[in-house]
């Protein structure tokens, strides 16, 4: 989700690297991070993501507050030149998506 939101806000993701689709996002600068980040950096979104009986907003909240968090340790510098609103647009796009996707396969 880190690497969308610096694409959303038009910033080369100078710590990591790889801005090329084509290349494997597992492989390369993430490697180098110390394990906990890293894991934290690949870690699956919350399973309540997609749950429509909850408050979407308090679950947005949360995994924006992770992701900014992540992505200011992973590099301060790129952190600071998101703008502020973008981490929630990428979330909450995200959320959209993957709850259409949901609809689609419910109403299957």
């Amino acid at each position: 989700m880190r690497r969308l939101t610096l694409r959303r806000a038009g910033i080369q993701d100078t710590a990591l690297g790889q801005e090329k689709d084509e290349e494997n996002r597992y492989v390369g600068n993430v490697n180098l991070l110390p394990k906990d980040l890293r894991s934290d950096l690949l870690e699956n979104l919350p399973l309540d993501f997609l749950d429509d009986t909850k408050d979407s907003t308090l679950i947005i909240d949360s995994v924006v507050s992770e992701l900014e968090r992540i992505s200011q340790a992973v590099d301060q510098a790129t952190y600071d030149q998101v703008p502020s609103g973008v981490w929630r647009e990428t979330v909450e796009r995200i959320h959209q998506q993957g709850m259409q996707l949901f609809d689609i396969h419910r109403d299957m």
